[in-house]
């Protein structure tokens, strides 16, 4: 009993101040009611005496919660933003137009490709896409000058015509012929006509089909071909043998490499009979001296053929 009484005195004095009230003395009830209320006093501060220290802990707890959220906030909308930022858009870059033609095309293939373009067109292709364009131009040399060569670009239609009946007469073919001036003007010097030739340079003029002829320039030789040698009309005696019966004047000129002389003529061309139409022509030859031949044609016909000294 004093043991229950020692711990309700220690934990509830104001409990026991009551109910031992009327059998407890003055110093006891003094005592009790001291010790009451500092007991009570000790528990209100035990209650809420850590309130401000929690509130603290809670308050640096919720700084700290806040400032995580902020930054995790922050880092999603730094993502965001730099997601839903408009990107920098790389262009690519613009092609460039195109010629309407393959302008590496052979000059035969790329003269007519050009030609064959709307006349109101090609000055401003040629502006657009040839003017400086670096070419490499094969055919055949008309004549070379002092620095100028001229070439024909569709080397099988050339038949010898020179630059002066080109440009002045035989219109029909400056659209096709090229004058070159050569960057070396000794390379310029060493062709001569019928040469075949790859030359290469700067486009500077244009050709106009029946009215003008294109130009290069800064050009250079790359490729050359020495035309053979021209056959003399002299008649050798390897050429008198290639004539045979039934060939044609003109087939015969061809072999001997030039006209004979008339000797004698009779009749009429399509004559008939007597009236057939016969020629001797006479030949130099090719050997000792006084060496000749002499053909007979009938009829535009090779019928007989003589020679003297040839070989």
């Amino acid at each position: 009993m004093k043991a229950l009484n020692i711990i309700g005195w220690i934990f509830v004095p104001y409990i026991m101040v009551i109910l031992r009230w009327k059998r407890s003395n003055v110093g006891v009830k003094i005592g009790g009611i001291a010790w009451g209320f500092l007991a009570f006093f000790i528990t209100l501060g035990l209650l809420f005496g850590e309130t401000t220290p929690k509130e603290d802990k809670a308050v640096v707890s919720n700084a700290k919660d806040s400032t995580q959220q902020s930054s995790v906030t922050a880092s999603p909308t730094t993502k965001v933003n730099a997601s839903n930022a408009p990107a920098t858009q790389t262009q690519a870059p613009t092609e460039k137009p195109k010629a309407p033609f393959d302008v590496t095309l052979p000059f035969q293939d790329f003269s007519k490709a050009y030609f064959a373009l709307p006349k109101a067109e090609q000055t401003s292709v040629f502006d657009t896409f040839l003017a400086k364009l670096n070419v490499s131009w094969e055919g055949i040399v008309i004549e070379s000058g002092s620095s100028n060569v001229y070439f024909y670009g569709i080397s099988d239609q050339y038949k010898g015509e020179s630059w002066s009946a080109i440009s002045s007469g035989k219109k029909e073919m400056l659209g096709y012929t090229i004058v070159a001036k050569m960057k070396d003007s000794s390379e310029a010097k060493k062709l001569k006509q019928g040469d075949k030739v790859t030359i290469q340079g700067e486009l500077t003029s244009r050709g106009s089909d029946g009215e003008s002829n294109w130009k290069l320039n800064d050009a250079k030789l790359t490729k050359y071909e020495a035309a053979p040698e021209k056959n003399k009309p002299s008649m050798s005696k390897a050429e008198f043998d290639k004539l045979e019966s039934g060939m044609t004047y003109d087939e015969a000129t061809v072999i001997i490499g030039g006209p004979g002389t008339v000797l004698s003529e009779s009749g009429k061309k399509g004559g008939t009979g007597l009236e057939i139409h016969t020629v001797m022509y006479q030949y130099e030859g090719e050997g000792s001296l006084g060496a000749n031949a002499n053909l007979m044609f009938q009829d535009e016909k090779l019928i007989n053929k003589a020679q003297f000294g040839l070989k």
